[in-house]
């Protein structure tokens, strides 16, 4: 028991004459403030940015620790720091350490607050830092020249405590600050070729509705610097409750990066995620439209900032779904982007207990782009809320949008083919072209406003309400800014009492009915008995009334102006009949009366 006390007080003696040697050694073998000197004045050089670090302090304990970092801003921009930090420290590993060499165990930045910028001309104070590297010539190292290179540099584990970043956008709205607070990073098992997992745990604060609200991502990857190679094992990213996983992999992502990931999530509000990881408003103030020709342009910029050569396959799986006031049981689709052409597969859109699939594709290429939509059909949607949520979600822009909602109730099944270019209304319009059918079936219709003033004229108080429905259908078309509605049919049964249809065009840029459509009515003879009697040459034989008008004015306010053709024709044609047989009448007397006289006796 003696000798082995004995070996541990040697071993521990040992110990603290290697860690008194290293104390003392150390700071002649790693002479800090030199190379806090050559590092920060490398790194201005190689980013064209002012660098610079505060006191550099060393604790053979506890590591290297530097205070006060700063890296300027570019220039063109305020000058106030870029990336400023309270202090980094880095642990290592010791005995490395003692052998000349740099093995950070990890590195922590304290307090660091970052500040990214976007002008309105789309200039950022960190696009100079994302340019190509130059290219480097290779220059062969002797072994002479290994055996004089002192240090050796690996972090293995990075982390932020409590940083802050700021992003300050400029556009015509004039400038906007959002920022996240908070913000803890913790990076593990870095390499740069990983035998294990990347491990990644981000937490932030982030703004909602004018609160915080915390924001994390956390999951694993494997990283590979030499083939360009990421495979995301599992990444999942929460905020305030709405979580969205993450899983795939990239290739080649230095030059020509191939993208394929899947997205899932058992339930998202895509507008309250998305408003929370950029710091907006869910509910935005209402602003004056841009000038025409701004938004092309801005897209135009972003479009053409997209790599020529990616390629990304998206496997898109998501339920409980939330975009703006529309609500999705499920989503299934596909996207694939290659050479700035994007392909949507829509698989299956459960919704409003219906189910919508079809398919798209889009040209990134041209200006404003290009798109088409093939064979988009909607089977079973309930109307009513389908309807509602659309309107809230897209059309609150145009005035008194509430008057159209509430419209319509009953099963909806659509078909739909369309294509066109444009990314501003006047545009989209302008080369939308489409064509499809609609049905709607068991509801009903509220209270149309092209209905409304027939009713007054006739007093026809059936007309002045909700219209009880069995089937109501049309084609319909759309080119060169005119919409055509053919063989439109309302009706409420074979035992119904009323009967609509319509065949006319519109123009969809003034909202205007073109001249020559025609409403037809039929009516049962329980709704026009107490029509005056100047309407029986509207009437039928069974006694309904067929009654037909040109619909003018807006789509809105409608105004239906008789079209009296037809009756005016009925009523000839009836003169002529009464003429006819007055004059067979007059003819036959005179015959009668003629015969008489022949054969009197």
């Amino acid at each position: 028991m003696k000798i082995i006390f004995k070996y541990i007080g040697i071993s521990v003696a040992a110990l603290l004459i290697i860690i008194i040697v290293a104390a003392v050694s150390l700071p002649y073998i790693l002479p800090l403030d030199k190379i806090k000197d050559m590092a920060t004045a490398k790194m201005s050089e190689t980013i064209h940015r002012d660098i610079r670090l505060g006191k550099v302090s060393f604790n053979i304990f506890t590591g290297v620790k530097l205070t006060n970092l700063y890296i300027g801003n570019r220039k063109g921009f305020p000058d106030i720091p870029f990336v400023s930090a309270k202090a980094i420290g880095f642990r290592y590993n010791f005995w490395k350490l003692i052998q000349g060499k740099i093995e950070i165990t990890k590195a922590v930045l304290v307090n660091p607050e970052i500040l990214i910028e976007i002008k309105a001309d789309g200039t950022t104070n960190y696009g100079d830092l994302l340019g190509a590297p130059k290219a480097k010539t290779e220059k062969k190292v002797t072994k002479e020249e290994k055996k004089k290179e002192a240090l050796s540099l690996l972090v293995s584990r990075f982390a932020i405590s409590n940083g802050k970043l700021t992003m300050v956008t400029h556009g015509p709205d004039g400038k906007k600050v959002n920022q996240l607070r908070d913000l803890q990073l913790d990076i593990s098992n870095i390499s740069f070729k990983t035998t294990e997992p990347i491990s990644i745990s981000l937490g932030v604060m982030g703004i909602y509705e004018e609160k915080y609200v915390p924001i994390r991502i956390a999951g694993k990857l494997d990283l590979d610097l030499d083939n360009a190679y990421v495979n995301i094992r599992s990444l999942l990213m929460s905020a305030a409750g709405e979580e969205l996983k993450i899983s795939g992999k990239i290739r080649n992502f230095n030059t020509a990066p191939d993208i394929n990931i899947a997205l899932s999530t058992g339930g998202l509000n895509i507008d309250k995620f998305m408003n929370i990881l950029t710091g907006t408003k869910q509910k935005m103030e209402k602003k004056e439209k841009p000038p025409y020709g701004q938004l092309t342009r801005t897209a135009n910029k972003a479009l053409k900032s997209i790599p020529e050569r990616l390629k990304v396959e998206a496997q898109i799986d998501l339920k409980n779904i939330t975009f703006r006031e529309m609500k999705m049981d499920s989503l299934k689709i596909n996207v694939a982007i290659n050479r700035k052409i994007v392909n949507i597969g829509i698989n299956e859109i459960k919704a409003y207990k219906g189910i919508l699939t079809g398919s798209a594709v889009a040209d990134l290429n041209m200006s404003g782009i290009q798109y088409s939509v093939k064979n988009l059909s909607i089977k079973g949607f309930n109307a009513a809320p389908a309807a509602n949520d659309a309107i809230g979600s897209f059309l609150t822009g145009m005035k008194d949008y509430k008057d159209l909602e509430n419209k319509i109730e009953g099963s909806l099944d659509v078909n739909v083919s369309l294509n066109g270019s444009g990314v501003e209304v006047p545009d989209i319009i302008a080369n939308a072209k489409a064509n499809g059918n609609f049905i709607l079936t068991n509801g009903r219709i509220r209270k149309l406003k092209s209905l409304e003033g027939i009713a007054d004229k006739l007093n026809i108080e059936t007309l002045k309400h909700d219209i009880e429905l069995k089937e109501f259908k049309a084609d319909f078309s759309v080119a060169n800014k005119v919409a055509t509605i053919s063989d439109l049919i309302l009706h409420n049964g074979e035992a119904g009492d009323a009967k609509i249809t319509f065949n006319g065009k519109a123009n969809i840029e003034t909202m205007a009915f073109i001249k020559g459509n025609v409403l037809a009515l039929k009516l049962h003879p329980h709704l026009t008995r107490d029509l005056p009697k100047e309407y029986e040459s509207f009437k039928d034989k069974e006694g309904w009334a067929i009654l037909e008008f040109e619909l003018t004015g807006s789509l809105k306010k409608p105004i239906p102006m008789p079209k009296l053709d037809k009756p005016i024709q009925n009523i000839i044609e009836q003169k002529k009949e009464e003429a006819k047989k007055s004059a067979e009448d007059q003819l036959k007397k005179q015959l009668e009366d003629k015969a008489k006289e022949l054969i009197k006796f």
